[in-house]
């Protein structure tokens, strides 16, 4: 996931991207191990935990620091369950 949204950062440019989405995936993986993509063309993001979170998940704490922040560069957050 993180490998594409990386070629589509080399392949369009970051003006192209947007620099709020640039912040988004930068934030959520410096901050809290989550790896992002485009779920498709654009405007909305698929994260998941990264490999450095044991087990996979988040606390329920972490995951209101995510909304909050995330909120912060205009996004919405929801928590998908599988």
């Amino acid at each position: 996931m993180e490998r594409n949204f990386t070629l589509r950062r080399e392949m369009y440019g970051d003006e192209c991207v947007g620099d709020k989405c640039v912040a988004l995936v930068e934030m959520a993986k410096t901050k809290f191990d989550l790896v992002c993509k485009f779920s498709g063309s654009g405007g909305c993001f698929v994260c998941m935990v990264g490999g450095g979170n044991a087990g996979g998940e988040l606390s329920s704490e972490v995951l209101g620091r995510v909304e909050v922040e995330m909120g912060e560069l205009g996004f919405k957050f929801e928590e998908l369950l599988v």
